[in-house]
């Protein structure tokens, strides 16, 4: 067997090697790869590699023939507890047709795995699609569950899942040719400078003490990152109830830019340090994925919106916003 060149999409620009393995080639393991890598079997741009090498959008991954010895789905039947994919995804289901699925994912709960992930969205795929499987009647379908895209472990809210191959395929294009409409809320500290502003500041991945990844602001190297706010409510000069929409798709976009302007999002200490956890709220991110549009995804419009979790819900109780029926985003 031959090996396969496989180009990076845009969606997966800032993700690590070895992340990527997992998502698209799971049947190679994270000490498979590393072998693979020793070996020089795999590379990036017919460069050597490194397993945690940062990928970027158009790069060409040469991925080697492997012997299937053991699929994903075997491996997750045995080890899945199918109570939590009932609690967890089936119990959030926002929306669902034919080609897509969109959940209200909850804080907390990886999209992705990672050597300290003991359970994820991406896990959990396979029980859901024999859930919806067998509520409509269709045993048997070939049609495996795919991540359409990601948010972050401690975000909740939206997050899309496509049914078939050719669903994931368009979602992806309209992704990248940014058709999607994508508005987070976020409770933040202070109040930003303009009600309604854009924030310009170029991303990069860095990697600090202790191996942690995070996103910094780089004049220099960095990629292009916008994000459009608008102040819905603000209280005092102490917090603000902020709508965002990321106009490009950086990791950690969101956090970084509102950390970079002075306005950290509560519970973000990763970006915001201590300013960011405030006496008496829930030390959780106060950051959710509220709301996606499209003019006509597939031949019919879409909006959906999700309800904030709890622990938002309480600090919104609090500080007496009214989230219910806000539709005054932008």
């Amino acid at each position: 067997m031959k090996p396969s060149f496989e180009k990076v999409a845009k969606e997966d620009e800032g993700v690590r090697l070895d992340k990527w393995f997992k998502e698209y080639h799971p049947e190679i393991s994270f000490i498979l790869l590393q072998k693979l890598l020793r070996k020089n079997a795999v590379k990036v741009d017919g460069k050597k590699a490194v397993v945690k090498q940062i990928l970027s959008a158009g790069q060409e991954i040469r991925v080697p023939a492997v012997e299937h010895t053991q699929t994903l789905a075997s491996k997750i039947q045995k080890t899945i507890d199918f109570d939590k994919v009932d609690a967890l995804l089936v119990e959030n289901i926002l929306f669902k047709n034919s080609n897509l699925v969109v959940i209200n994912k909850p804080p907390g709960l990886p999209v992705q795995g990672g050597s300290k992930v003991s359970l994820c969205v991406d896990d959990m795929l396979p029980a859901l699609a024999k859930h919806l499987d067998g509520q409509e009647n269709t045993s048997g379908s070939k049609n495996k569950i795919k991540l359409i895209h990601r948010i972050d472990k401690d975000t909740s809210g939206i997050l899309m899942l496509a049914r078939n191959a050719q669903t994931a395929s368009l979602a992806g294009d309209s992704f990248k040719n940014k058709e999607f409409i994508k508005t987070y809320w976020a409770l933040v500290v202070g109040v930003p400078p303009l009600e309604d502003g854009e924030i310009h500041l170029p991303l990069s991945p860095m990697v600090g003490a202790g191996n942690i990844e995070k996103m910094v602001v780089d004049e220099d190297n960095g990629k292009k990152s916008i994000t459009h706010y608008h102040v819905i409510e603000k209280l005092s000069n102490d917090l603000s109830w902020v709508a965002m929409q990321p106009i490009s798709g950086r990791k950690h976009q969101l956090r970084v830019h509102m950390a970079s302007i002075g306005h950290p999002i509560v519970g973000d200490g990763k970006y915001g340090g201590k300013e960011a956890f405030i006496d008496g709220l829930s030390k959780k991110l106060h950051l959710h994925a509220r709301r996606i549009e499209h003019p006509s995804f597939m031949g019919k419009a879409l909006d959906i919106t999700a309800p904030v979790p709890r622990h938002m819900k309480d600090s919104w109780k609090m500080f007496e916003f009214n989230s219910d029926d806000r539709k005054d985003y932008f």
